[in-house]
Order: C-alpha cells, then structure tokens, then sequence
C-alpha cells in the first residue's frame, strides 16, 4: 500500500527527500551552488570594469578627434585667409604694373620730346 500512495497520478514516482540522503551530498550541492554564485558576480565585476575602461578610452578618442577636428579647422581658416591675402597682393601688383606701364609710356613721350627738341635746335 505504501507504494499505492508514492505514485503520482502520471504513474511516475513522485521526488522526495529523506535522511537516507548523505549530508555530505547535500553539502557539496551548496557549496558548488555557492561557487557558482561568488563566480558569476567575479565575473560581473571584471565585466564591469573592462565597461568602464572601454568608456574610458572611447572618452579619451573623442576628445583626441575633437582636438584635430578643431586643428584642421583652425588650419583651413588660416589657409583661406593666405589665399585671400595672396588674391589681394595679385590685384595690387597688376594695379603697379599698370601704374608702371603707364609711367613708362609718360617717360618714352618725355624723352621723345626732349630729343626732338634737341635736333629741332
């Protein structure tokens, strides 16, 4: 009859614990589980600090990359402006050259005429 009542109503044997088990068993499953337990939060831990070294150095780049963004922009602005002061000296020196032409034509006329005054004498 004890049997009769160990049975589940599936027709299997229902799970039970007794002092027939071994306190040593029971022992070793806490511990394992304790083990198991203390090495995932290890685990954790070292996770989390790799995290944070990787923020760390993701932090350190971005801030190297927004150094030379600036660099290069700052260069651009001073390439421009060469460009614009070197654009400034070409008009001026055709404005001189022209001046120059101009001059040099009033002198041929000047020495034209004061050499046809000479023979004219």
């Amino acid at each position: 009859m004890s049997h009769a009542r160990d049975r589940s109503p599936h027709g299997g044997d229902r799970w039970r614990i007794d002092r027939r088990l071994p306190v040593a068993l029971v022992g070793a499953i806490l511990l394992q589980t304790a083990m198991a337990v203390w090495w995932a939060s290890d685990l954790d831990g070292r996770v989390a600090s790799l995290e944070e070294q990787r923020v760390a150095a993701l932090a350190g780049q971005s801030a190297d990359r927004a150094f030379h963004i600036e660099q290069r922009i700052r260069l651009w602005d001073r390439v421009q402006e060469v460009q614009s002061r070197g654009n400034e000296t070409n008009m001026r020196l055709s404005r001189l050259e022209g001046s120059v032409a101009g001059l040099s034509a009033n002198i041929d006329r000047l020495v034209d005429h004061v050499i046809g005054r000479s023979d004219a004498k």
